[in-house]
């Protein structure tokens, strides 16, 4: 590469390149700016000597095969935007030398085998605005790091495979409060799980369109200053701990579309989800909910999800359900709802996309063998019927 000492952009991304980094690239390309060498086959680590291209701005390397530790003198990188080291087979700590990058915008460590506790330290990175690093093995608590202040976006877990996730333990920490731009908040799935409560200056976070703190061990009410997070689009507290009602200023947030609280301990009623017209997917199942479902959702049309199964919901289902013709799944199976189902099965609902719907019981249309199946609910569209051993029979 002796006669390319002028590139400044080298892409040979997504190829079938093979073996490890080649040491002398520093001096051979002193003037690169970008480098893309993400989706091959490459090995080995990352030689010490790459701290020498002083003018990189761009570095991808993911999705490659690459292992060992990240060496010390990526600190060198002043003019970095972007580092990209997702998905290889990355060990160790990140080197604190991470925080002399001063410039650097974007940080992409996932899928990696890192170990330790963050780097962070006080005014480091101070241009970062986006970190991602789920599917590692960081650890130790949250609560001490001071984070990067212009930081818009965080990944340290996301539901989905063990792999996908951290062993960050203790409380969600107040200091994140402090990230005003903080758009993107990921945290979810962590083993053994954050503890404690959510903090009330969540509602600082006014910029937060998605909020993941799924499958920890967290515990207590949902503050009421969630209503703050009007351009909150996805929300998703599942399998938690969560107990007591929904805050009525849940209703305030007019952006939501995606609501997961499944698998808590919330019980009350659902009337303050009432207002969210832009709703699409509300998976409450498995909670202690005990009243009737309000007639008001089903005035949310754009509704194509609802997963109320397992509550202790009573009494009938309100006609205005007729109205969410949007609706791809219905959930209702083990509550304590009776009435004729009919009007779900109206032409207006798109039939075009097969509608499940559970029902506790079903009327004639309905027959497990060992099951007792009073004729309480009607519905001749329901898809499947569950008896009251969980025994469940899919209809023609």
């Amino acid at each position: 590469m002796t006669d390319l000492s002028s590139i400044q952009i080298l892409r040979f991304s997504d190829n079938i390149l093979t073996g490890p980094l080649p040491d002398v690239m520093p001096e051979s390309l002193p003037y690169l700016q970008i480098l893309e060498l993400d989706k091959n086959w490459l090995t080995g680590t990352i030689p010490p000597s790459f701290g020498n291209m002083t003018s990189l701005k761009q570095i991808y390397l993911g999705q490659n095969k690459l292992n060992g530790t990240v060496p010390r003198a990526v600190g060198n990188f002043k003019s970095l935007l972007v580092m990209d080291l997702s998905f290889n087979l990355f060990t160790g700590s990140l080197p604190i030398e991470i925080n002399n990058l001063s410039a650097l915008l974007f940080l992409y460590i996932l899928g990696n085998n890192f170990t330790g506790a963050l780097p962070f330290v006080e005014g480091a990175l101070p241009s970062l605005l986006g970190f991602y690093a789920y599917g590692n093995h960081f650890q130790g608590s949250l609560d001490p790091l001071v984070y990067p202040t212009r930081l818009e976006s965080i990944f340290l877990g996301v539901d989905g495979p063990s792999s996908w996730s951290n062993n960050f333990t203790g409380n969600v920490p107040s200091t994140l409060c402090r990230l005003t731009n903080l758009q993107i908040l990921n945290i979810g799935s962590q083993t053994p799980g954050l503890t404690g409560t959510i903090p009330d200056c969540i509602g600082n976070l006014t910029q937060m369109n998605d909020l993941g703190l799924e499958k920890n061990n967290m515990v207590g009410t949902l503050p009421s200053t969630i209503g703050k997070l009007s351009n909150l689009q996805a929300l998703r507290l599942h399998k938690n701990n969560f107990q007591g009602s929904l805050p009525t200023q849940i209703g305030l947030l007019s952006s939501l579309q995606n609501l997961f609280i499944f698998e808590n301990n919330l019980s009350g009623d659902l009337n303050s989800l009432t207002p969210l017209w832009n709703l699409e997917s509300l998976q409450a199942n498995s909670n202690n909910f005990n009243s009737t479902v309000p007639e008001g959702l089903g005035d949310l049309s754009r509704l194509a999800s609802i997963n109320l199964f397992e509550n202790q919901l009573r009494g009938m289902l309100p006609e205005s359900f007729e109205n969410l013709t949007s609706i791809e799944y219905l959930s209702l199976a083990r509550n304590n709802l009776f009435d004729d189902f009919s009007f779900m099965c109206d032409e207006q609902i798109d039939r075009s996309i097969i509608i499940e719907i559970h029902a506790d019981y079903l009327n004639d249309t309905c027959s497990i063998p060992g099951e007792v199946i009073p004729s309480e609910v009607i519905c001749p569209c329901c898809s499947v019927c569950c008896g009251v051993n969980d025994l469940c029979e899919i209809l023609s």
